[in-house]
């Protein structure tokens, strides 16, 4: 239990509304992404994306990844916070769209899709 009035305090916020959800995901589609070369200043990058709790912010972490991970493999880092990001987008759309997570899944593989991209498959040793 959070007081109410520190819920900024603690990063907590509203779950997305379905205008933002279409935001998110004609992003996903056609929106533009940039890497940093360096690995280094891309992980900081990424990372401070993530923790900005932004579930845009997190969609740009996700396709950057996944455009990454076209032209080279992913450091094992990189591959955990991807599928963190993932998770993410998951869980808070199946509960903005109040469906389950599997249907939001078969969702984001279709939008991804559009742009020629596709979540790598998970081995048997990862999961």
């Amino acid at each position: 239990m959070v007081p109410f009035a520190s819920l900024g305090n603690v990063g907590l916020r509203r779950v997305v509304k379905n205008g933002e959800v279409q935001k998110i995901l004609d992003f996903l589609t056609d929106g533009e992404c940039c890497n940093n070369t360096d690995w280094k200043y891309r992980f900081k990058e990424n990372s401070d994306k993530m923790r900005t709790g932004s579930l845009m912010e997190v969609a740009v972490v996700l396709k950057g990844l996944l455009l990454l991970s076209q032209t080279k493999p992913l450091s094992f880092r990189e591959k955990k916070m991807l599928e963190r990001a993932r998770y993410l987008l998951v869980s808070e759309l199946a509960m903005a769209k109040n469906w389950e997570d599997v249907q939001v899944e078969d969702l984001l593989t279709k939008t991804l899709a559009k742009s020629k991209l596709r979540f790598p498959e998970v081995s048997a040793a990862e999961a």
